[in-house]
């Protein structure tokens, strides 16, 4: 891992809050927590409306929170770094 963010400093910004997300949620599904579903819910607030609303009663459901959550984070990181890359270069 260390060679692959040498190479490309940027994913050092891009991938610890997915990966703290997809980790949240291994371990939600592993333990069989109901509750640290619910406290996910909250810090995925905004998108996680829109999952709560498609897919609560879906049997997968801590399968699609983590999969699309996972996304939402990697897409916020996304875009914070390209606007922090921007505002840096001018």
């Amino acid at each position: 891992m260390a060679d692959l963010i040498a190479k490309c400093p940027s994913l050092a910004y891009l991938l610890p809050l997915p990966l703290l997300h997809l980790g949240a949620c291994a371990t939600i599904a592993l333990a069989n927590l109901e509750s640290g579903a619910h406290y996910m819910i909250y810090v995925d607030f905004p998108f996680s409306l829109i999952l709560v609303m498609l897919g609560w009663r879906n049997d997968n459901f801590v399968f699609w929170f983590a999969t699309l959550g996972t996304l939402w984070w990697y897409l916020l990181s996304w875009v914070a770094f390209s606007i922090l890359s921007k505002r840096k270069s001018s």
